[in-house]
């Protein structure tokens, strides 16, 4: 008889990562076509440019990643 464990290790491993997307704007990773020269498609992604910055979060600062263009907004703003 096999005994089943409730979580994997690779289940809690990757309970523990956040999910890189935008604390502000929600952006996140986009799927698409990489088109070679013989204009044959393969599926790839592309993943939004964040940076790991912090952010002040009910009165505390914790770092959350931030598109690139949300990180100009704010610096504008500022």
């Amino acid at each position: 008889r096999r005994e089943y464990r409730l979580h994997t290790r690779r289940q809690r491993l990757h309970r523990l990562h956040m999910a890189k997307v935008c604390y502000i704007c929600g952006k996140q990773k986009v799927s698409g076509n990489e088109i070679s020269h013989s204009h044959i498609a393969t599926k790839r992604t592309f993943g939004a440019n964040l940076q790991k910055k912090p952010v002040e979060v009910d009165g505390k600062l914790t770092k959350k990643y931030i598109c690139t263009r949300c990180l100009k907004s704010l610096k504008k703003d500022a």
